[in-house]
């Protein structure tokens, strides 16, 4: 059952929708705006059959594992966690341990 039809219990309640769609955009839009809607959801259907289909493609590995880059010239090693750090860095980027 689709989506905006879950709400509606009763008949009465489907012509009780449509009797106030008839007097807010009159009878000679009804026909553009049945079809405007119909358009909307085939493509909102669509985008999501297609975003179904990317979650399931596995993601694609690195071709070569990244090395850590070291500053260059002089650095410091936290004690803490042993990430290399320039000279003048007062904390550890990466535990926050206060340097040297």
């Amino acid at each position: 059952m689709p989506l905006a039809l879950a709400f509606i219990d009763s008949p009465e309640q489907l012509l009780v929708i449509l009797a106030i769609l008839l007097l807010i955009f009159g009878p000679s839009k009804l026909p553009q705006l049945g079809a405007s809607m119909g358009k909307t959801i085939k493509a909102f259907r669509e985008s999501a059959k297609e975003v179904g289909a990317e979650a399931n493609v596995p993601p694609q590995t690195a071709a070569q594992p990244v090395q850590p880059v070291s500053p260059a010239g002089p650095s410091v090693t936290c004690p803490k966690c042993g990430t290399v750090a320039a000279a003048d860095a007062q904390f550890c980027t990466r535990c926050g341990t206060k340097l040297a």
